[in-house]
Protein backbone atom coordinates (compact mmCIF):
# COMPACT_ATOMS: atom_id res chain seq x y z
CA UNK A 1 0.00 0.00 0.00
CA UNK A 2 1.31 3.53 -0.82
CA UNK A 3 2.23 5.54 2.12
CA UNK A 4 0.23 9.24 2.31
CA UNK A 5 2.40 12.08 2.27
CA UNK A 6 1.20 14.30 4.61
CA UNK A 7 1.60 17.79 4.49
CA UNK A 8 4.09 19.99 6.05
CA UNK A 9 3.11 19.88 10.02
CA UNK A 10 3.93 23.30 10.59
CA UNK A 11 0.84 23.86 8.70
CA UNK A 12 -1.38 22.25 10.44
CA UNK A 13 -0.54 24.33 13.66
CA UNK A 14 -1.48 27.32 11.63
CA UNK A 15 -4.36 26.07 10.44
CA UNK A 16 -5.53 24.56 14.34
CA UNK A 17 -4.66 28.21 16.21
CA UNK A 18 -6.83 29.89 13.17
CA UNK A 19 -9.65 27.12 13.66
CA UNK A 20 -9.80 27.45 17.48
CA UNK A 21 -9.26 31.15 17.88
CA UNK A 22 -11.31 32.27 15.13
CA UNK A 23 -9.11 34.79 13.51
CA UNK A 24 -5.82 35.12 11.28
CA UNK A 25 -4.63 37.80 13.50
CA UNK A 26 -5.26 36.35 17.04
CA UNK A 27 -3.49 33.22 15.66
CA UNK A 28 -0.65 35.37 14.35
CA UNK A 29 -0.63 36.56 18.00
CA UNK A 30 -0.43 33.21 19.94
CA UNK A 31 2.38 31.74 17.26
CA UNK A 32 4.41 35.11 17.06
CA UNK A 33 4.43 35.77 13.53
CA UNK A 34 2.27 37.95 10.91
CA UNK A 35 -0.99 37.55 9.80
CA UNK A 36 0.45 37.29 6.14
CA UNK A 37 2.47 34.39 7.20
CA UNK A 38 -0.60 32.66 8.72
CA UNK A 39 -2.52 33.20 5.54
CA UNK A 40 0.16 32.15 3.58
CA UNK A 41 0.50 28.81 5.56
CA UNK A 42 -3.07 28.28 5.47
CA UNK A 43 -2.87 28.48 1.19
CA UNK A 44 0.09 26.28 1.37
CA UNK A 45 -1.96 23.74 3.65
CA UNK A 46 -4.99 23.89 1.05
CA UNK A 47 -3.40 23.61 -2.35
CA UNK A 48 -1.92 20.20 -0.79
CA UNK A 49 -4.71 18.84 0.12
CA UNK A 50 -6.97 20.28 -2.67
CA UNK A 51 -9.58 21.87 -0.64
CA UNK A 52 -10.85 25.05 1.21
CA UNK A 53 -10.40 24.70 4.59
CA UNK A 54 -12.00 28.32 5.25
CA UNK A 55 -13.94 30.58 3.85
CA UNK A 56 -14.87 34.59 3.86
CA UNK A 57 -17.78 35.72 5.10
CA UNK A 58 -18.20 39.72 5.05
CA UNK A 59 -14.48 40.37 6.76
CA UNK A 60 -13.82 37.36 8.82
CA UNK A 61 -12.62 33.74 7.74
CA UNK A 62 -14.61 30.94 8.55
CA UNK A 63 -14.55 27.26 8.75
CA UNK A 64 -15.93 25.57 5.99
CA UNK A 65 -17.11 22.45 6.09
CA UNK A 66 -13.82 20.69 5.19
CA UNK A 67 -12.36 22.59 7.81
CA UNK A 68 -14.63 21.97 10.24
CA UNK A 69 -14.39 17.67 8.80
CA UNK A 70 -10.68 17.48 9.63
CA UNK A 71 -10.17 20.01 12.51
CA UNK A 72 -10.47 17.55 15.71
CA UNK A 73 -8.62 15.05 14.84
CA UNK A 74 -5.87 17.41 13.88
CA UNK A 75 -6.12 19.10 17.48
CA UNK A 76 -6.05 15.19 18.82
CA UNK A 77 -3.06 14.66 16.46
CA UNK A 78 -0.94 18.33 17.76
CA UNK A 79 -2.36 16.98 21.22
CA UNK A 80 -0.57 13.32 20.87
CA UNK A 81 2.76 15.08 19.51
CA UNK A 82 2.87 17.65 22.28
CA UNK A 83 2.26 14.48 24.92
CA UNK A 84 4.84 12.71 23.36
CA UNK A 85 7.65 15.51 23.56
CA UNK A 86 6.46 16.02 26.88
CA UNK A 87 6.86 12.43 27.95
CA UNK A 88 10.68 13.20 26.17
CA UNK A 89 10.95 15.87 28.23
CA UNK A 90 10.04 14.64 31.76
CA UNK A 91 12.83 11.61 30.47
CA UNK A 92 15.62 14.00 30.28
CA UNK A 93 14.68 15.78 33.06
CA UNK A 94 12.70 13.67 35.66
CA UNK A 95 13.20 15.94 38.93
CA UNK A 96 12.08 18.87 37.14
CA UNK A 97 8.44 20.35 38.16
CA UNK A 98 7.07 23.63 36.92
CA UNK A 99 4.28 25.64 38.73
CA UNK A 100 2.34 28.57 38.07
CA UNK A 101 0.27 30.72 40.16
CA UNK A 102 -0.42 34.95 40.65
CA UNK A 103 2.89 36.67 42.22
CA UNK A 104 0.96 37.79 44.76
CA UNK A 105 0.25 33.91 46.27
CA UNK A 106 3.59 33.30 45.40
CA UNK A 107 5.42 35.90 47.25
CA UNK A 108 3.06 36.40 50.46
CA UNK A 109 1.75 32.56 50.48
CA UNK A 110 4.06 30.12 48.85
CA UNK A 111 7.85 31.35 49.08
CA UNK A 112 7.77 31.87 52.89
CA UNK A 113 6.86 27.97 53.07
CA UNK A 114 8.80 26.89 50.50
CA UNK A 115 12.09 25.69 51.82
CA UNK A 116 10.34 23.12 53.68
CA UNK A 117 9.39 21.22 50.18
CA UNK A 118 13.12 22.00 49.58
CA UNK A 119 14.00 20.66 52.81
CA UNK A 120 11.66 17.47 52.40
CA UNK A 121 12.00 16.71 48.29
CA UNK A 122 15.77 18.18 47.81
CA UNK A 123 16.12 16.30 44.28
CA UNK A 124 13.18 18.02 43.37
CA UNK A 125 14.16 21.20 40.87
CA UNK A 126 10.97 23.70 41.57
CA UNK A 127 10.43 26.01 39.02
CA UNK A 128 8.20 28.57 39.44
CA UNK A 129 6.10 30.92 37.11
CA UNK A 130 4.54 33.47 39.05
CA UNK A 131 2.29 35.16 36.21
CA UNK A 132 -1.40 36.77 35.49
CA UNK A 133 -2.01 35.59 32.84
CA UNK A 134 -4.15 32.13 32.75
CA UNK A 135 -1.66 29.46 30.72
CA UNK A 136 -3.17 26.81 29.01
CA UNK A 137 -2.59 23.60 30.93
CA UNK A 138 -3.43 21.72 27.72
CA UNK A 139 -0.52 23.11 25.46
CA UNK A 140 1.83 23.97 27.87
CA UNK A 141 4.89 22.16 29.41
CA UNK A 142 4.31 23.44 33.17
CA UNK A 143 3.25 20.63 35.10
CA UNK A 144 0.64 22.61 37.87
CA UNK A 145 -1.61 25.58 38.18
CA UNK A 146 -2.63 26.90 41.23
CA UNK A 147 -5.54 29.04 40.33
CA UNK A 148 -7.58 31.25 42.41
CA UNK A 149 -11.19 30.90 40.83
CA UNK A 150 -14.32 28.79 40.23
CA UNK A 151 -14.10 25.17 39.23
CA UNK A 152 -14.49 25.22 34.95
CA UNK A 153 -11.67 22.67 33.82
CA UNK A 154 -13.45 19.63 32.22
CA UNK A 155 -10.73 18.83 30.08
CA UNK A 156 -7.82 18.64 33.21
CA UNK A 157 -7.71 17.39 36.70
CA UNK A 158 -9.09 19.66 39.17
CA UNK A 159 -8.89 19.93 42.44
CA UNK A 160 -9.81 21.90 45.26
CA UNK A 161 -6.76 23.06 47.55
CA UNK A 162 -8.80 26.01 49.86
CA UNK A 163 -10.77 28.42 50.32
CA UNK A 164 -10.14 32.49 50.36
CA UNK A 165 -12.12 35.39 51.80
CA UNK A 166 -11.17 38.50 52.77
CA UNK A 167 -11.04 41.85 54.85
CA UNK A 168 -10.55 45.92 55.11
CA UNK A 169 -7.24 46.73 56.55
CA UNK A 170 -4.84 48.72 57.22
CA UNK A 171 -1.52 50.41 58.88
CA UNK A 172 -1.88 50.52 62.69
CA UNK A 173 -1.24 54.55 62.68
CA UNK A 174 -5.11 54.43 60.33
CA UNK A 175 -6.42 51.42 61.82
CA UNK A 176 -7.06 52.93 65.02
CA UNK A 177 -8.39 56.23 63.38
CA UNK A 178 -11.42 54.04 61.93
CA UNK A 179 -14.54 53.72 64.95
CA UNK A 180 -17.43 53.04 62.47
CA UNK A 181 -16.73 51.74 59.03
CA UNK A 182 -17.69 55.27 57.19
CA UNK A 183 -14.27 56.20 59.08
CA UNK A 184 -12.65 54.39 56.03
CA UNK A 185 -14.19 56.90 53.42
CA UNK A 186 -11.58 59.68 54.96
CA UNK A 187 -8.71 57.40 53.43
CA UNK A 188 -7.56 56.62 50.32
CA UNK A 189 -9.24 53.04 49.16
CA UNK A 190 -7.14 50.98 47.02
CA UNK A 191 -9.25 48.97 44.71
CA UNK A 192 -8.19 45.49 43.22
CA UNK A 193 -9.33 42.32 41.94
CA UNK A 194 -13.04 43.19 41.38
CA UNK A 195 -14.31 39.59 39.53
CA UNK A 196 -13.46 37.78 43.27
CA UNK A 197 -16.23 39.68 45.12
CA UNK A 198 -13.57 40.30 47.06
CA UNK A 199 -13.64 43.88 47.18
CA UNK A 200 -14.84 47.31 48.01
CA UNK A 201 -18.64 47.19 46.91
CA UNK A 202 -18.67 43.84 49.16
CA UNK A 203 -18.04 45.63 52.14
CA UNK A 204 -19.76 48.34 51.60
CA UNK A 205 -22.77 46.33 51.13
CA UNK A 206 -21.77 44.41 54.23
CA UNK A 207 -21.10 47.25 56.65
CA UNK A 208 -24.10 49.39 54.75
CA UNK A 209 -22.26 51.99 54.09
CA UNK A 210 -23.59 54.40 51.32
CA UNK A 211 -21.13 55.91 48.35
CA UNK A 212 -23.68 57.65 47.07
CA UNK A 213 -23.03 61.43 46.20
CA UNK A 214 -19.38 61.42 48.24
CA UNK A 215 -16.23 61.85 46.46
CA UNK A 216 -13.96 58.59 47.30
CA UNK A 217 -9.96 58.87 47.22
CA UNK A 218 -9.66 55.84 45.33
CA UNK A 219 -6.69 54.07 43.73
CA UNK A 220 -6.75 51.08 41.43
CA UNK A 221 -4.05 48.49 41.55
CA UNK A 222 -4.49 45.19 40.35
CA UNK A 223 -1.60 43.23 41.72
CA UNK A 224 -2.20 41.99 45.47
CA UNK A 225 1.49 41.80 46.67
CA UNK A 226 1.96 45.98 45.34
CA UNK A 227 -1.63 46.74 47.41
CA UNK A 228 0.17 44.81 50.45
CA UNK A 229 3.42 47.58 50.42
CA UNK A 230 1.30 50.19 49.86
CA UNK A 231 -0.78 49.20 53.24
CA UNK A 232 2.48 48.98 55.06
CA UNK A 233 3.60 52.50 53.80
CA UNK A 234 0.85 53.68 55.64
CA UNK A 235 -0.80 54.86 52.14
CA UNK A 236 -4.62 53.87 52.47
CA UNK A 237 -6.83 51.10 53.08
CA UNK A 238 -7.60 47.57 50.94
CA UNK A 239 -10.03 44.72 51.14
CA UNK A 240 -7.07 42.17 50.87
CA UNK A 241 -7.43 38.07 50.75
CA UNK A 242 -6.44 36.66 54.30
CA UNK A 243 -3.55 34.32 52.03
CA UNK A 244 -1.66 37.64 51.56
CA UNK A 245 -1.90 39.68 54.72
CA UNK A 246 -2.20 36.95 57.46
CA UNK A 247 1.26 36.96 58.55
CA UNK A 248 1.36 40.66 58.56
CA UNK A 249 -1.75 40.32 61.13
CA UNK A 250 0.07 38.02 63.38
CA UNK A 251 3.09 40.32 63.37
CA UNK A 252 0.95 43.44 63.93
CA UNK A 253 1.95 45.24 60.96
CA UNK A 254 -1.54 45.13 59.46
CA UNK A 255 -4.51 45.42 61.51
CA UNK A 256 -7.97 44.18 59.86
CA UNK A 257 -10.61 46.49 60.20
CA UNK A 258 -13.93 46.36 62.66
CA UNK A 259 -14.71 42.54 62.73
CA UNK A 260 -15.95 42.18 58.99
CA UNK A 261 -15.29 39.46 56.82
CA UNK A 262 -16.08 38.86 53.02
CA UNK A 263 -16.39 35.43 51.69
CA UNK A 264 -15.79 34.59 48.33
CA UNK A 265 -16.99 31.83 45.49
CA UNK A 266 -13.59 31.69 44.30
CA UNK A 267 -11.36 29.24 45.59
CA UNK A 268 -7.74 28.11 44.85
CA UNK A 269 -6.75 25.16 42.69
CA UNK A 270 -4.54 22.54 41.78
CA UNK A 271 -4.64 21.83 38.18
CA UNK A 272 -3.18 19.51 35.78
CA UNK A 273 -3.20 17.55 33.10
CA UNK A 274 -4.86 14.28 33.49
CA UNK A 275 -1.41 12.16 32.45
CA UNK A 276 0.16 13.37 35.16
CA UNK A 277 -1.52 11.62 37.49
CA UNK A 278 1.95 9.32 37.26
CA UNK A 279 4.14 12.16 37.84
CA UNK A 280 5.53 11.54 41.33
CA UNK A 281 7.04 14.80 41.67
CA UNK A 282 3.92 16.24 41.17
CA UNK A 283 2.44 13.77 43.65
CA UNK A 284 4.31 14.74 46.19
CA UNK A 285 4.16 18.50 45.95
CA UNK A 286 0.26 18.31 45.71
CA UNK A 287 0.56 16.29 49.21
CA UNK A 288 2.65 18.70 50.37
CA UNK A 289 0.67 21.53 49.54
CA UNK A 290 -2.47 19.84 51.42
CA UNK A 291 -0.32 19.70 54.59
CA UNK A 292 0.65 23.32 54.14
CA UNK A 293 -3.11 24.33 53.99
CA UNK A 294 -4.00 22.36 56.62
CA UNK A 295 -1.49 23.57 59.25
CA UNK A 296 -2.64 27.21 58.01
CA UNK A 297 -6.43 26.94 58.41
CA UNK A 298 -6.46 24.86 61.55
CA UNK A 299 -3.69 27.39 63.17
CA UNK A 300 -5.97 30.31 61.77
CA UNK A 301 -9.70 30.03 61.78
CA UNK A 302 -11.46 32.72 61.12
CA UNK A 303 -13.17 33.19 63.85
CA UNK A 304 -10.02 34.31 65.84
CA UNK A 305 -8.71 36.55 62.95
CA UNK A 306 -9.42 39.77 65.04
CA UNK A 307 -8.62 38.48 68.49
CA UNK A 308 -5.04 38.49 66.67
CA UNK A 309 -5.38 42.02 65.71
CA UNK A 310 -6.14 43.04 69.02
Amino acid sequence: MTQLKLPDLESFRFFEAAARLSSYTRAAEELCVTQAAVSQQIRSLENRLGVKLFQRKGRTMVLSEQGHLILPEVQDGLKLLQLAVRKLDHYKQPDVLSVTMLPSFAARWLVPRLWRFNHRYPDVELRLNPTHTQVDMLNSDLDLAIRLGVDDYPALSCESLMDEYAYAAASPQIAKQIKKPEDVLKFMLIHGWVDSGMNWESWFRKTGVSTRGRRIKKQVINEGSITIEMLLSGHGIAVVRNTLARGLVESGQLVPLLGVTISSHFQYFMIHRKEQHANTNLTAFKHWLREEVAEFTAKHPMEDLFTIAQ
